[in-house]
């Protein structure tokens, strides 16, 4: 019997960033402005929306007009980047529809942040 060996959790993290960015920059590419549009629009949603329930990127997403990005994971390098800036924390897990059903982080207006 062969075992798969797990990468340490840091190195999968990283490796998710590294995958979310340049999902990012591909929207870029295809859409000048996209980083920018998605940016303001998540801190308009987590300012509204946020400030009263927690919520996942895949809520932002589909509330948003923002032109869809050519890989749905662009989102979640606008939401590192939201959390390393202090404005938005984790607060739990949710499955959700995009991931049929997995659990994706929840997300609050982090309520220290300008």
């Amino acid at each position: 019997m062969t075992f798969q060996t797990e990468l340490p959790l840091t190195q999968a993290k990283k490796r998710g960033l590294i995958a979310a960015q340049a999902c990012a920059d591909a929207a870029e590419r295809r859409n000048p402005g996209w980083v920018a549009e998605a940016y303001s629009a998540f801190v308009a949603y987590a300012k509204t929306a946020g400030a009263v329930r927690a919520f996942t990127t895949e809520d932002v997403r589909t509330a948003t007009n923002v032109p869809p990005a050519p890989d749905a994971r662009a989102w979640g390098s606008i939401a590192q980047r939201l959390k390393r800036e202090g404005k938005i924390v984790a607060c739990g897990f949710r499955g959700v529809v995009s991931s049929n059903g997995s659990p994706k982080v929840l997300w609050k207006l982090n309520p220290e942040s300008k």
